[in-house]
């Protein structure tokens, strides 16, 4: 069976970091820099992303008025992180 190339289209939101960091993700901790973007997908997760990756991967898109951004889960007791 051969590979296939494939595209991801998902929309997240981003900022970028104005200080350094880090985010505690479910792959373990990830360091950030500023400059670097912080990414929040659907579902609330976050993962930096370095500056020039964003660039050149990642477009901005437009928010319809009144549409409003899925609200991040919150995270619980039972995740062991504080809401």
């Amino acid at each position: 069976m051969s590979d296939r190339e494939y595209r991801k289209t998902a929309t997240v939101m981003a900022h970028e970091a104005t200080e350094g960091g880090v985010i505690h993700t479910l792959e373990g901790d990830h360091t950030y820099v500023a400059g670097d973007y912080i990414c929040t997908g659907i579902e609330g997760e976050q993962w930096p992303v370095k500056r020039s990756i964003f660039e050149s991967t990642y477009e901005p898109v437009g928010t319809a008025e009144g549409e409003q951004w899925p609200a991040p889960r919150k995270r619980g007791a039972s995740d062991g992180e504080e809401g």
